[in-house]
């Protein structure tokens, strides 16, 4: 099995109630006009559900409440997957290239968790005009606008 070496350009961070996407020292240069940008897409490591457990589960039971009683693992957005690599659309609040800080408006991810790349957001790349979804899924939100006030809870059947 081919394998690879990853390394964290930083870390996603919670400062004075704020999400920030903390670059190291040695890749802040890259952070240079990101600031022109409306917003990012992060890619992250889950972290906390990396283990040879974890990434050895390919089909999740129901992962919501309306979803089939199961569905291969590259079907969801489970971080138990055999790369636990997640990935986050965030508006850029602020940019300090200096500090190594971007502030965002919200993150998916856990405070401390390793931050493997940074995007700018890109309509013309990263935008689907109609994206397909499965009917159990049909009434989702259609932007990450309306997903900050849709009631995930009771999607994952936690209401």
């Amino acid at each position: 099995m081919e394998t690879f070496s990853i390394h964290p350009i930083g870390y996603v961070r919670e400062r004075d109630g704020s999400k920030v996407l903390e670059v190291l020292p040695e890749y802040r240069p890259a952070l240079d006009k990101l600031d022109e940008w409306g917003h990012v897409v992060s890619v992250w490591w889950f972290s906390g559900s990396d283990n040879p457990d974890t990434r050895s589960i390919l089909r999740q039971t129901r992962p919501h409440q309306s979803s089939p009683g199961e569905a291969g693992t590259f079907a969801t957005r489970s971080p138990r997957r055999p790369n636990p690599i997640g990935l986050t659309v965030a508006k850029i609040d602020r940019v300090d290239v200096e500090q190594g800080l971007v502030v965002i408006d919200r993150h998916d991810a856990l405070p401390d968790t390793p931050l493997l790349d940074i995007k700018p957001y890109s309509p013309g790349s990263d935008r689907v005009e109609a994206p397909i979804l499965p009917e159990w899924a049909a009434h989702w939100p259609k932007s990450r606008e309306e997903s900050a006030v849709f009631d995930w809870a009771k999607e994952d059947g936690k209401a």
